[in-house]
């Protein structure tokens, strides 16, 4: 399979995060930390929720994991937040395995660009997926919380790169409608204990 060369993205640029080049939003560079951190409605004031979760994990070919979570998700998400906008990358390209070479990795570009302009990700990991890791890799050092659903609480990017971790789809519903949920999004520490 034949790669072609990663197409420039004029709306993000490369900022050092621990050693190595990581995408920021344009719209952040120039900014104080702080307001960085704030850098995550859009001009209206509207929250975005990024539903990240596994697709392909590690299934070979063309074939994907059930994507019904999706549905739950977004149920529980518009009860707790009922004006969020939510984007969910299969949702929005749900036959993106069978894209040629050329536009997944527009696709895949555009995904990880909006991991990082987030003000939460939620992240479903019942196994472990490359893309879901990489999109919370992006949101977390872009200073956006994330919130994991798995039963990997051990494994170093679920642990590391987690606001909080609930262990099933009934441990998050009981997180976000106890508003734990909107407490975290509301804590301006950022930082896990």
């Amino acid at each position: 399979m034949k790669v072609s060369p990663a197409p420039q993205l004029d709306s993000i640029s490369s900022g050092c995060i621990l050693g190595g080049s990581f995408p920021v939003p344009a719209a952040c560079l120039g900014e104080s930390e702080k307001q960085r951190k704030e850098c995550r409605r859009d001009a209206c004031g509207t929250m975005k929720i990024f539903l990240a979760g596994i697709i392909q994990g590690s299934e070979l070919g063309n074939s994907i994991h059930d994507q019904s979570y999706r549905k739950r998700i977004r149920a529980v998400l518009k009860e707790a937040f009922p004006d969020a906008v939510i984007y969910s990358p299969q949702e929005e390209h749900p036959n993106s395995v069978m894209y040629p070479d050329s536009k997944g990795q527009e696709v895949f570009r555009e995904i990880m660009e909006k991991a990082g302009k987030t003000d939460l990700l939620i992240a479903y990991l019942p196994e472990a997926s490359m893309g879901t890791a990489i999109e919370m890799w992006i949101a977390f050092n872009a200073n956006r919380k994330v919130v994991a659903i798995t039963p990997m609480g051990n494994n170093w990017c679920v642990k590391y790169l987690s606001h909080h971790v609930c262990e099933n789809l009934e441990d998050f519903e009981d997180f976000a409608r106890s508003g734990k949920l909107r407490s975290l999004l509301q804590d301006a520490r950022g930082v896990k204990k």
